[in-house]
């Protein structure tokens, strides 16, 4: 999911942006991860390769990072790395060409409406229309201090609101 933006970017415009930086970043630590800390790469095996080590400082761990292994391994890693990334954008890049017609429908709805629940999200990849939202009306800073003023004012002696001053 995380190569989806990068491979929607190659496929729309045959072309990458920085737009997708944030996201790459995230996939190559997840990547990472599964490799140096999970054991879950099947060349390098079930070996955790990372050591933190720090102090506590108000409760939060401000550990720096040891590597504990060679050049070699940490070619081999690298190697891994790449594997698993470019394996994972290239399956993004398929999934999202055999289903363009819902990446295009949900582009049009986010340019519609700029966020979307789970429910548009879905209705938008079905192909339906977008179900209506409620329209929520936030009230200008002025209307606001108008309604303050006059849940303020005084009930004259009938129980009646007395009129506002003209201005």
């Amino acid at each position: 999911m995380a190569l989806g933006g990068r491979a929607a970017e190659k496929i729309v415009f045959n072309e990458v942006t920085s737009g997708a930086s944030d996201d790459i970043k995230r996939a190559t630590n997840l990547a990472r991860s599964m490799i140096c800390e999970l054991g879950m790469s099947e060349k390098l095996g079930p070996i955790s390769y990372t050591e933190s080590e720090g102090s506590v400082f108000l409760g939060r761990e401000m550990g720096t990072r040891r590597e504990n292994y060679s050049e070699e391994t940490a070619r081999e890693i690298d190697k891994e790395l790449r594997l698993i990334i470019d394996t994972q954008y290239s399956l993004a890049v398929q999934v999202l060409e055999k289903n363009r017609d819902k990446l295009d429908r949900l582009a049009e709805s986010l340019l519609e409406r700029e966020t979307l629940d789970a429910e548009e999200i879905q209705a938008a990849v079905d192909g339906r229309e977008l179900p209506a939202r409620q329209r929520v009306v936030i009230p200008t800073y002025a209307e606001q201090r108008k309604e303050q003023k006059e849940k303020k004012r005084p009930a004259s002696i009938f129980g009646a609101p007395k009129p506002a001053p003209s201005t």
